[in-house]
Order: C-alpha cells, then sequence, then structure tokens
C-alpha cells in the first residue's frame, strides 16, 4: 500500500513542478510584449497570474510544500518497512529475472518480487519517479546486500 501511496504523491508534486516549468515558460512570453499592451497588463496583474499558476500547477505553493512533505515521509516509511523496496523501484530487472515467490512474507526480498509485479511499470513511466527514490536513497544510503542481489552494483547514478 505504502507503495501507491508513493506513487500517488509522485504524480502529484510532478504535476505542480511541470506546471512551475510551463507557468515559468509563460511568463516569460507574457513579459515580452509591449509594455503598453493588454498582455503585459495582464503579466503585470497579481491576481490574474496567481490563477494562471493555480490552473497549471494544480496546487499551491503551501500545497505543493505539503503533498511533497507526505511523499517523503511515506518513502521514510517504505524504506524502514522494506530496504529493499525503494532500489528495486528504481532497478527493478534483477528482481524481475527472479520468479515470484509461492511464499511472502513482509519486510523480505520476497515482498518486494511480489510487489515488483504490480509497481515497477508506474514507476518505469512516471517522469522523475525513479529521480526522486534515487535522490532519496542518496548515494551514501544504496547500500543494500540483500541473498544474491548487490544492490551497490546497480546503475542508480
Amino acid at each position: 500500500m505504502i507503495v501507491g501511496l508513493i506513487g500517488i504523491k509522485l504524480l502529484i508534486t510532478n504535476r505542480y513542478e511541470a506546471g512551475i516549468k510551463t507557468f515559468g515558460d509563460f511568463t516569460k512570453i507574457l513579459n515580452q510584449a509591449s509594455p503598453t499592451s493588454a498582455v503585459r497588463k495582464v503579466a503585470n496583474s497579481e491576481p490574474v497570474m496567481a490563477k494562471i499558476k493555480r490552473c497549471l500547477t494544480g496546487l499551491g505553493d503551501a500545497g505543493y510544500k505539503i503533498q511533497n512533505k507526505h511523499l517523503q515521509e511515506y518513502l521514510k516509511i517504505a524504506k524502514k518497512v522494506n530496504k529493499t523496496v525503494l532500489p528495486a523501484l528504481v532497478n527493478p530487472r534483477p528482481l524481475l529475472a527472479q520468479s515470484v515467490p509461492e511464499l511472502m512474507q513482509a519486510g523480505t526480498l520476497n515482498e518486494t518480487r511480489a510487489k515488483l509485479d504490480y509497481a515497477w511499470f508506474f514507476f518505469d513511466i512516471c517522469p522523475g519517479a525513479k529521480e526522486k527514490i534515487k535522490k532519496f536513497l542518496g548515494p551514501s544510503n544504496v547500500n543494500y546486500n540483500v541473498g544474491d542481489l548487490d544492490y551497490r552494483n546497480f546503475d542508480y547514478f
């Protein structure tokens, strides 16, 4: 379940970040207009620009901070509950090559393998998902050696 929540928060924060980029590009275009034009008047109107920003991002700045805080908390929980799930979402190939376990125990590599069947594709196609997980893990925290799989040798960074 935590993997699903992480996916949802990644989508929400990605939408905001993409909207901020679009808003910045849009603002640049508006500011190129003649100082006396109606377009420039729109660009100079804080209430109008705030509504445009809100439409593009789907959240206000405060909403984004809350969503990002939730994302960070969910990542911490996932790492604490099962130390292999986040690295496996970044690089699912080694575990996906193994057969699906018949028995699953919470917090183990078997649980991670079972979750990957349902989750890996979303994290693979979600823009920025793997990068955010890599950033959370940090290069010094990628020291997973579980069973025959040494996660230190995989291409995280």
